[in-house]
């Protein structure tokens, strides 16, 4: 489908209705990505519609921006504390420095530094939104597309057992304490991998670097499913707790594993 691009030059003009009364038009000029351009002339009243129209698209999508307050915003606090982007208190509400510090983020990330934490700004911070319609699919597909980013960031020079090597040290990091519990909270956090500080986590991975981001989320979420069945086998812990100590396994991971021990008994 091609998208429409309306051009910032327009011009105003009186013209004669055919009730005799003189009526003000927009003339307008709109060009498709493909190339097709087309102008016609809008009434004023129909060009302010449009532009609430839009307004009202952008904005309504926004999701924690100024003024907000929640645990969303207290999420989105305590993440960018933890990175250094924050100073201030965890308090749930968007105030000036929550938003200069989402600003902050948004610039050393490659994002559209408005200071407003949307779809993108979210999930590069690892937070899924409770409108949003992602599954859980697609929250693991952003993670390894952000693994494998990291990776040819950070060691494209390298043999492919290196790049494997470098995916496995954020998920490792992951199921550790001393860090956050998440792969974008891992990667962004302040200082942790140099290639977040001077930009090339937004280059675009190659195949092999995603393959090794693929490699290595499999064998993490080998070990994790295979130590959540032994702790479970030993009665330290059930499967309602999984999520809560193994965070990187999915529902379907879950029930892979109800579905092996069910098959032990």
């Amino acid at each position: 489908m091609a998208r429409l691009k309306v051009s910032s030059a327009f011009k105003i003009e009186s013209v004669k209705t055919e009730n005799g009364r003189y009526s003000s038009l927009i003339s307008l000029r709109a060009q498709t990505t493909s190339g097709f351009v087309c102008e016609d002339k809008v009434s004023v009243q129909f060009f302010i519609i449009v532009c609430n129209s839009i307004l009202f698209i952008k904005y309504s999508t926004a999701l924690s921006k100024y003024g907000s307050r929640g645990e969303e915003v207290r999420t989105i606090q305590t993440k960018l504390k933890r990175w250094g982007y924050y100073s201030d208190g965890i308090d749930g509400i968007y105030g000036t420095k929550t938003m200069n510090a989402v600003k902050y983020f948004q610039r050393k990330n490659g994002l559209t530094a408005d200071g407003i934490a949307g779809t993108q700004t979210l999930k590069a911070m690892g937070i899924m939104n409770s409108s949003s319609t992602s599954t859980s699919t697609s929250v693991n597909s952003s993670d390894l597309n952000l693994l494998a980013r990291v990776v040819y960031a950070e060691a494209r020079g390298e043999v492919y057992t290196g790049q494997v090597a470098i995916a496995a040290v954020v998920l490792n990091r992951v199921k550790s304490s001393s860090f956050p519990n998440s792969i974008a909270g891992v990667i962004y956090q302040s200082g942790a991998f140099t290639a977040v500080s001077d930009g090339q986590i937004n280059l675009t991975p190659n195949e092999t670097a995603k393959k090794a981001a693929q490699e290595a989320t499999k064998k993490a979420t080998k070990e994790a499913k295979e130590n959540a069945i032994k702790m479970i086998k030993a009665g330290k812990l059930s499967i309602e707790d999984i999520p809560q100590f193994f965070t990187s396994l999915t529902p379907e991971d879950i029930k892979e594993i109800e579905k092996e021990l069910m098959q032990t008994v």
